[in-house]
């Protein structure tokens, strides 16, 4: 049963749908579009079935589909063998877990929307930097937003109008900053790429004062990544950080690559400093200091992994259903007929407890296709262009989430908002490679991904 807060919750997530539906159809496609992108780090209302990014995603594709827009859907093949692995295991779970799951694909379809309409709206606009721009300022409202959190301090929670239903996310008490995906892990890796996007603008921005702007952002998104205490994500920075700097050692030159190093190491330091003494969030470097193996595992994870790995025996092939776990459980309620474990804190174990094996290859698929085409694209290529470039960092971006599954699952369904983003940003990924096609073999439109259009 829903309380008289959720049932308020609901009330105003579709009355928002109606609003949405009304600008989305009177509205051009690049107003809904880049509203809907620049809204998907946060949570207007989140309630028990999900984030209202769910249902305004798919409330804005039916608009824009109604409204007769050609929408373009790249990776339509790849996109229905995972949607079509999901439902298999879907239909194979228990009857009385269905509507749980089932959820769970409604978010994941969301999910694909968000793809496709950003893919859409790059191949709209006049180039892929304004593109880039858009996620630049969703960055910006993320920072804003962080600065609220370390503002208020470790453990508290901002709350909209006395109800506990409208609310941001709360700062853990463990002093880990969680930004507004609501995961310390996932605020980690979310820096992490914009860090390199960020980067890259600063490479390919002429404007001195947009350049030392660009700059600031990206000196306090290394604060930021400094206070989730992450110790995963700061790793991969630096890993990430070295492979930037190789794929771009002929632009940049060996003094440049050499004066980007020595400047990202004095702003982690300054960072380091403001986080300890103005702050409540300076556990990174004790927590590196602090990390043991055991048998090979982090101690973090010497529980949860062999947890899961046992539990995935099971059903090894098409897993125990899409979605872990289920609504209430983190407040301690079982359902009959669902195996409940904790999270494994590992996407790959993740996918392969919910999705078994088939699920699993059927998402490396989806993701090493972004990877495939920007590789493809930066060595097709003969001219070193913006585009080509922001391919060649792409494939940064896509190493970046596969190396950071190993420590965290954001297939969670509580990190939907998180899958809009890593969506939205492979979108981007396949318009730059297309938009590369274009320019250098002159591609007639025809050429490009299906468009969906309802008549």
């Amino acid at each position: 049963m829903l309380t008289d807060a959720q049932l308020l919750q609901m009330s105003v997530t579709l009355v928002l749908a109606v609003l949405v539906f009304t600008i989305a159809f009177s509205l051009p496609p690049k107003v809904s579009a880049t509203a809907l992108i620049l809204l998907i780090p946060f949570q207007p209302i989140d309630t028990k079935f999900a984030s209202a990014n769910v249902l305004l995603t798919i409330v804005v594709f039916i608009a824009l589909l109604i409204k007769g827009i050609r929408v373009r859907v790249p990776l339509l093949t790849q996109i229905l063998i995972l949607f079509f692995a999901y439902m298999i295991s879907w239909g194979l779970s228990h009857p009385a877990t269905l509507g749980q799951h089932f959820v769970y694909i409604l978010a994941l379809v969301s999910a694909f929307f968000v793809l496709w309409i950003t893919y859409d709206l790059t191949m709209r606009l006049d180039s892929i930097r304004e593109m880039v721009n858009i996620f630049v300022i969703m960055n910006i409202l993320v920072v804003i937003y962080s600065v609220v959190q370390l503002a208020s301090g470790s453990g508290e929670k901002i709350v909209f109008f006395g109800i506990e239903e409208f609310h941001m996310n709360h700062t853990r008490s463990d002093r880990r900053l969680t930004g507004p995906f609501g995961s310390a892990g996932i605020a980690a890796e979310y820096t992490v790429i914009m860090l390199f996007m960020i980067l890259y603008q600063v490479l390919w921005t002429s404007n001195v004062w947009r350049r030392y702007g660009l700059i600031c952002l990206g000196a306090v998104n290394i604060l930021f990544l400094i206070a989730t205490g992450n110790r995963g994500g700061f790793l991969v920075m630096i890993g990430a950080g070295l492979m930037f700097l190789w794929m771009f050692r002929k632009m940049l030159g060996p003094v440049r690559a050499i004066g980007i190093a020595a400047t990202a190491v004095v702003f982690v330091s300054i960072a380091t400093i403001v986080a300890t003494t103005y702050t409540d969030f300076d556990l990174l470097f004790t927590r590196l200091a602090d990390t043991e193996i055991e048998s090979g595992i982090p101690d973090t994870r010497s529980v949860v992994w062999p947890v899961a790995w046992q539990a995935i025996q099971e059903k090894p092939i098409l897993g125990h259903g899409p979605r872990l776990r289920f609504d209430g459980e983190e407040g301690g309620a079982r359902y009959k007929n669902h195996l409940y474990i904790l999270y494994p804190h590992n996407l790959y174990l993740f996918l392969l407890f919910t999705v078994g094996v088939v699920g699993l290859i059927a998402y490396i698929i989806f993701l090493v296709t972004p990877l495939v085409r920007c590789w493809s694209a930066t060595r097709r290529s003969i001219s070193e262009s913006y585009e080509v470039g922001f391919a060649r960092v792409g494939i940064v971006f896509i190493v970046i989430v596969f190396v950071d599954g190993i420590k965290i699952d954001f297939a969670r369904f509580v990190l939907v908002d998180y899958w809009h983003f890593i969506f939205a940003l492979i979108g981007l990924l396949i318009a730059t490679c297309d938009r590369i096609k274009m320019m250098d073999h002159s591609s007639p439109s025809s050429r490009l991904d299906p468009a969906i259009k309802l008549t």
